[in-house]
């Protein structure tokens, strides 16, 4: 199943092949929303375009993202301080008494102090690695879209919102991320054909299980494991047709008010969701929006 894609940072692809704009108003009320949902993720290389700002609303966002890593270091701090208190607690215990409580408390203690250091060191590090562009399901990520008759750059959300759903709903058919090419012209039928943007990416990643990479069967008890396989490496000279459909959260608008479109907006306005097709070529259906190959130097 589809499960991420590696996003290509560089918003300089879209303008110089498309003449594309940045919709600064829509990338703005993302961020605002991130600074007040923590569920909402952003690979690091999007927060990157915003780095050297030359307008004020591209300060505004900037302003937003430094908050938001301050409260993050802020909150993994906190994090590492009670996980070691734990792992020195337990480890006093077990010097005097061997317990099944202060093991599993070392066990615990001792992943959740490595994952706290991960995070925190991706959240100082400056310079920028392969993973800083990873996208998964639920995170948002730049696609370009048409509006109007113009191109536009806007963060859209790695999961299509199908009409009627709501949160509930949505967490419970979570794979809505993936359309199979199968049931585009059934289940999809509303979503191909209508709406499509454009995802740059140079890379594609399948969830599969290392039983079924292995060749062998699940045995009976044994859990199933995860493993990434690069299905598709392009060398950034790919990008992928996306659905995209518009959804608004009925709990956040209801307690925000409209503001006028000349100040920054903080209100949620519709919020855009998004699938990719599961296979890199073109439908009868959607043949003008299937996979392309672009030149990005």
């Amino acid at each position: 199943m589809c499960y991420s894609a590696q996003v290509i940072e560089s918003y300089n692809v879209f303008v110089r092949m498309y003449g594309a704009a940045m919709s600064l108003q829509q990338f703005y009320y993302t961020y605002f929303s991130r600074s007040r949902d923590p569920k909402i993720r952003i690979p690091k290389s999007v927060d990157a375009w915003f780095s050297n700002p030359t307008t004020d609303l591209e300060r505004e966002i900037e302003a937003l993202i430094d908050q938001w890593n301050a409260d993050q270091t802020s909150s993994l701090e906190q994090e590492l301080f009670k996980q070691r208190k734990r792992l020195a607690d337990a480890e006093r215990t077990l010097q005097t008494k061997t317990t099944k409580k202060a093991q599993e408390d070392q066990r615990i203690a001792g992943n959740k102090i490595e994952l706290a250091r991960g995070k925190l060191s991706d959240l100082r590090r400056t310079e920028f690695v392969d993973s800083d562009a990873r996208l998964f399901p639920g995170w948002y990520a730049p696609v370009m879209i048409v509006e109007d008759g113009h191109y536009v750059v806007k963060p859209m959300r790695f999961r299509y919102r199908f009409p009627g759903w709501n949160d509930a709903i949505e967490r419970e058919k979570d794979g809505s991320y993936n359309a199979r090419m199968d049931n585009i012209a059934t289940k999809w039928r509303g979503a191909f054909g209508h709406r499509h943007g454009i995802l740059m990416a140079n890379r594609f990643y399948e969830n599969v299980s290392r039983h079924a990479v292995e060749g062998r069967e699940l045995r009976p008890a044994r859990k199933r494991k995860t493993l990434f396989s690069n299905s598709i490496r392009s060398h950034g000279k790919t990008c992928w047709s996306r659905a995209y459909g518009r959804w608004a959260s009925a709990t956040t608008a209801a307690r925000c008010t409209r503001s006028p479109l000349s100040r920054p907006i903080h209100r949620p306005r519709s919020r855009l969701s998004v699938t990719i097709a599961a296979s890199s070529r073109s439908s009868p259906r959607t043949s003008a929006h299937g996979c392309i190959r672009i030149r990005t130097t």
